[in-house]
């Protein structure tokens, strides 16, 4: 009997461990993205997971009311008014990072539909897919080259994406939901994500003390619009921070601005001049002299 009872307490004490580590394992598949992830996208999930606590232990419905509001401003403020005072970008999730959910197609139209979870937070964003109901302003079409780009997309891949949310989806009077819609403009898979370098110390200087010198070499960023003010401008996002730089030059300097091989969500390599032009919100103007894809 002592022996049987010894027996069954290894037995168990072994899956146990090999249990725990098995879920250690899973729970750190996604860390090696965590580097991906942009500064945005952590204020963004800071701010669903700070209002939802609060508004779960506040017991006073008129303060509740007042959450909503706050919240909402919270968000907006996350998101740059664009190059002038009087243009509203709207909410772009730019090179956001998140773990696939699902990939299908609607029955009717056979669309492409697409729900992304945020890394490191129970946030989803995409057409929300509910008993194969579908808002279709949030599908995609098959005509469009992201349709191709889902296609080689499964369950727990994990995804750079850009993206907007509606201007009215934040309005919602629960607090407590995590699920948004967005419109998908590009998603790229992380595991065939070509290497992107390390920004140099010029760059890295720029973001953390907004201090510039007039030459600007090799700096590293995603795009995340074109055609800035209906001009050649792209703005750049600089990687892992809040900061917006526009880029402008003729035809020849900014090659590939107006091919489809240079598109919003490409990462790039950018060379250029300041001559100290800053707008009032701290972004900065570049006199770009070559911008190329990272291949």
């Amino acid at each position: 009997m002592k022996t049987f009872i010894n027996t069954f307490f290894c037995l168990f004490f072994l899956f146990f461990f090999i249990g725990c580590s098995s879920s250690s394992s899973n729970g750190n598949k996604y860390n090696q993205y965590a580097k991906y992830i942009p500064q945005k996208q952590l204020d963004f999930i800071n701010i669903i997971e700070g209002y939802k606590k609060k508004y779960n232990t506040e017991k006073n419905e008129m303060k509740k009311t007042i959450m909503i509001r706050s919240r909402k401003d919270a968000i907006y403020n996350l998101f740059p008014k664009g190059l002038y005072a009087k243009d509203w970008k709207g909410l772009y999730a730019k090179a956001w990072v998140g773990i696939v959910l699902e990939v299908a197609q609607t029955k009717s139209s056979k669309d492409g539909v697409i729900e992304i979870q945020l890394l490191g937070s129970d946030i989803v964003v995409g057409p929300m897919i509910n008993d194969e109901k579908v808002n279709s302003n949030y599908t995609i079409p098959q005509w469009d080259p992201l349709f191709l780009k889902i296609a080689d997309l499964k369950r727990g891949d994990c995804v750079l994406f850009y993206g907007e949310f509606p201007l009215n989806i934040f309005d919602k009077t629960n607090l407590n939901n995590t699920q948004f819609f967005m419109n998908f403009v590009n998603i790229d898979n992380i595991n065939i994500e070509k290497k992107i370098p390390a920004p140099p110390q010029s760059e890295l200087d720029f973001i953390s003390k907004g201090s510039v010198d007039n030459k600007i070499n090799q700096w590293v960023g995603v795009i995340s619009d074109m055609n800035v003010n209906n001009s050649n401008e792209i703005e750049v996002e600089l990687i892992n921070s809040n900061k917006v730089c526009y880029l402008e030059g003729d035809k020849h300097s900014i090659s590939g601005i107006n091919n489809k091989k240079m598109s919003i969500g490409e990462y790039v390599v950018f060379t250029g001049t300041t001559e100290n032009r800053f707008l009032s919100n701290g972004e900065l103007i570049i006199n770009t002299s070559q911008i190329k894809i990272i291949q």
